[in-house]
């Protein structure tokens, strides 16, 4: 062997460990990636395997059962809401878009910042193929194989077996099997082998199969709500989460404009909590949002035994945080690009709604529009909690928080709290504080905040 050839292989040797060890390197960091990904979904069940390499742009999006497998490479789009039941196998390289770019708009070329958001629901002991594409909008009934290299566009029946573009129906599984292996509770597993019934018994229940305890806590946002569910993540009688159902920021927003009716908005909350969510069995759960404000008879309805906690903070102090955030500005607010989009695009506006301004919405500056947007937030936070029992109902002003703690224990029949952690999602923008208030802005105020601050506070804080 030539100098040259010995020198080759010597080299060789020496970077094969180097290589080796970069790989697990990197796996190791992918996993740690997917620990911390998992933590962030709506709910994820028992059981299952997600592989670290798939991609999720929203895991706040995402609703995931028991005994789920998705391969890798996997890629999701989840803005608009994706819900993965029970059972469900998901192969390599599949791609699921939520939503939608909106391209037959004026905003820009080729398409506009904004997007559609359009849920995708993918129903029990579905199996999916390799290189197959979901998208938006579309329902994957119960029992359902799609196989390799199909783009669905469109709901699939369930049990139906379909193949590639535009997908056909091949035919249908055997239901009565089927209906069989369902009743064993006969699940296979992510190596291909069929789960014992002690895993299957550790599945954790969807929201219709247990109702879980449920505890909401309801605001303006801008007013603690990020601390209040961090307060409570690490103790063990709890599950806390804070705007784990990114959906909600469309729906809430196109219940409030009358897009959709009472009875709609229930089944898609039932399809939501019930259906598309798994709990774990004995702890409270906690959810704050500011999105619930408008939806407490729809929850109270789905879930007659639940708590709601209303956490008010100043007007001075919402107003100060939402104005620099910029809550109803334009693209001239020096933030205005650094908030994503939806949140924009999802904002409810006053002349949408029952009793707001009207007509003169559109004259209203942004400081006005934000003045509004409290008032309304805490008067229909406050209609709605009076048609609860007082034991389910409980009022709490974050700049009180620390005394009102035992008050709230003893409400939610929790015991005394561990580490409470520091308040947390600090501010990136500059506030607008009353300092730097004009004199039409104070005006603003006196007109929007000023009777609600008199009643909820008794004085200026």
């Amino acid at each position: 062997m030539s100098l040259r050839h010995r020198l080759k292989a010597r080299l060789i040797r020496l970077l094969v460990p180097l290589a080796k060890a970069l790989r697990i390197a990197e796996r190791l960091d992918m996993e740690e990636r997917m620990s911390i990904l998992s933590g962030r979904f709506t709910s994820l069940g028992t059981g299952g395997h997600l592989d670290p390499t798939i991609y999720v742009s929203d895991p706040r999006s995402v609703s995931i059962g028991n005994n789920v497998f998705i391969g890798s490479t996997t890629y999701i789009v989840s803005g608009g809401g994706l819900q993965i039941h029970d059972n469900v196998h998901i192969s390599r390289r599949v791609t699921i878009y939520c939503s939608d770019h909106k391209f037959r708009g004026s905003e820009a070329l080729p398409f506009g910042p904004s997007r559609a958001w359009k849920p995708v629901v993918i129903e029990k002991n579905v199996w999916i193929g390799m290189n197959v594409c979901i998208l938006p909008g579309v329902t994957i009934g119960e029992g359902a194989i799609v196989g390799m290299g199909a783009v669905i566009a469109k709901d699939v029946p369930s049990f139906a077996i379909v193949g590639q573009n535009a997908y056909r129906v091949l035919g249908e599984r055997d239901r009565q099997a089927y209906a069989e292996a369902e009743s064993r509770s006969h699940y296979g597993g992510p190596n291909g082998r069929v789960l014992p019934p002690s895993e299957v018994a550790a599945f954790k229940p969807t929201g219709r199969k247990r109702r879980p305890r449920m505890c909401f806590v309801v605001t303006t946002g801008r007013s603690g709500s990020t601390s209040f569910a961090r307060i409570f993540e690490n103790q063990r009688e709890v599950s806390a989460r804070h705007e784990p159902r990114h959906p909600m920021i469309k729906l809430s927003r196109d219940y409030a404009h009358g897009q959709i009716s009472y009875p709609e908005l229930v089944r898609e909350l039932e399809a939501m909590f019930l259906d598309g969510s798994v709990y774990d069995p004995g702890l409270l759960r906690i959810e704050s949002d500011q999105k619930y404000f408008n939806v407490i008879p729809a929850l109270a309805e789905i879930f007659p035994d639940a708590k709601f906690v209303w956490l008010i903070r100043s007007a001075e102090s919402v107003l100060s945080s939402i104005v620099g955030r910029a809550w109803y500005a334009d693209e001239r607010h020096p933030v205005f690009s650094k908030v994503p989009r939806y949140w924009h695009d999802f904002r409810v506006q006053g002349d949408r709604v029952p009793d707001g301004p009207g007509a003169r919405w559109d004259g209203m500056t942004q400081f006005e529009k934000c003045c509004w947007y409290w008032a309304y937030v805490n008067r229909t936070i406050e209609r709605d909690l009076r048609l609860l029992p007082d034991s389910c109902r409980f009022t709490l002003r974050l700049e009180t928080m620390d005394g009102q703690v035992q008050e709230l224990l003893e409400f939610l029949d929790l015991p005394r709290l561990g580490v409470v952690p520091k308040c947390s999602n600090q501010a990136f923008y500059a506030k607008h504080g009353r300092e730097k208030w004009s004199s039409e802005e104070l005006a603003a105020y006196d007109r929007w905040c000023s009777p609600l601050m008199d009643k909820y506070y008794g004085r200026a804080v």
